[in-house]
Order: structure tokens, then sequence, then C-alpha cells
């Protein structure tokens, strides 16, 4: 019997496609734009949104400039909408999602492009004007951190003044889903990251920051490096 695509994970259907694997976490993204603001509108993420929330309105003060890295649909920049004056940066490599970002909040700054690439040029601007500090104030990372390679977080606290705040995983992907939309994640992470968590939380330690289990859910961590 021939497998329909409703059958098939993220992954899978990447695959077929011919996607090539280090764009499957974009394609990934693009099938998913149209229902990302409601898949995060859960009691579960509305509990959790209230712990980071206010985790940054500790951090971020009126004025302030944040730099959100896997930005998204702007679900980063609603949390920060309690801060007046927030001068906020989103950096998404996928074009549907920051575009969506950029309709629901046209005054913000937005760049298409991954974290690596934005930090890259980043720190090749504070090396023209012979700054090793200072190209960025605020960071933050919110379930994005996953997708990036580890070595980002000591350039991240190379290059910030305020704090860099993240939300990542603890842990792979729980089994005790038979949702293909659930599978579909959990097969994209353990294909991906999961030799990355190790070298992940050692990278923020280095770089001075500490991490703690994120309240609500027990598969997340919320990290931060003053």
């Amino acid at each position: 019997m021939r497998t329909t695509s409703k059958s098939l994970t993220w992954h899978d259907q990447a695959m077929a496609a011919g996607v090539p694997e280090h764009q499957i976490a974009e394609y990934e993204a693009r099938q998913r734009v149209e229902t990302y603001d409601q898949d995060y509108s859960t009691l579960a993420h509305q509990l959790e949104n209230i712990y980071v929330r206010a985790t940054l309105e500790k951090y971020v003060r009126p004025g302030d400039q944040v730099l959100d890295l896997g930005s998204g649909t702007g679900l980063g920049r609603e949390l920060l909408s309690g801060v007046k004056g927030v001068r906020y940066t989103g950096v998404e490599p996928c074009q549907d999602m920051l575009l969506r970002a950029a309709w629901k909040f046209p005054e913000d700054l937005y760049h298409l492009g991954t974290a690596e690439e934005y930090l890259s040029y980043k720190q090749a601007e504070a090396a023209r004007v012979n700054q090793d500090r200072g190209a960025i104030q605020h960071a933050i990372a919110l379930w994005s951190l996953d997708y990036m390679d580890p070595a980002v977080v000591p350039l991240i606290a190379r290059l910030k003044t305020g704090a860099f705040i993240a939300v990542h995983h603890n842990q792979p992907w729980r089994s005790d889903s038979n949702s293909v939309w659930y599978k579909g994640l959990r097969e994209l992470f353990e294909w991906k990251h999961s030799k990355n968590k190790e070298q992940l939380l050692r990278r923020i330690k280095q770089a001075g920051g500490h991490t703690e289990p994120f309240i609500g859910r027990g598969e997340y961590y919320l990290s931060i490096i003053e």
C-alpha cells in the first residue's frame, strides 16, 4: 500500500522531496508556518510563557536592544511586549516565518539568515571598529538554540554586553506520543541534535552561564549568561 504524506514525519517528507540535510529544519519551519502560533498557544505553553516573560523582563529594560536568534513568527517579540521601547532585531532562516513576524511587528528590524551567519557578521563588524564587545546588548534564543551550532554560545558571550537567555532541550524527545507531528519533531531532534546536547551545556558553562530545569514540562532547560 502506498504511504501518504500525512503518515510521514517531517524528516521523511523532506528526504522524499530531496531536501539537503542541512536545510531540513528550515523545511519543517516552512510547513508549520500557518499553524505555528496555534501550536504554541496551548495551556502548557502559556504557563511556560509566564515564566519566560518574567525572566526577560528581569534583564531587559526600556530602550534596550534585543537580538532574537531563531525568532520564528515573533513569539519572542510578543513576550517582550511589556518592555517599553525595546529595540528588537529578529534573525530567522525561514523567510515565511520572518514575513509573518514582520507583519505582526512592522516597527522592528529583521534579518533573513542563520544565527551563525548573523553572529559572524557582527564579529567582523566589531573587529572593524576594534572592539571585542558591544556589538550586541541582549540576545535570546527561545526554543531555537538546539537548532544551532553550539559554537554560537561563546560567540554570543563575547559579543554581548547584557544577558543571553535561552530555552532549550535537556533531553531527547520523549516517546510517549504517537502523533505524526510529535514523532517528526522527535526524529528531527534526535537525528541532528542529540550529539550536541552535552557540548551545548558545556559551552554555556564555559561561557560563565548557569542552567536550571525549566518550570513546567520536564524536557527543557533555561540557561542564562549574564
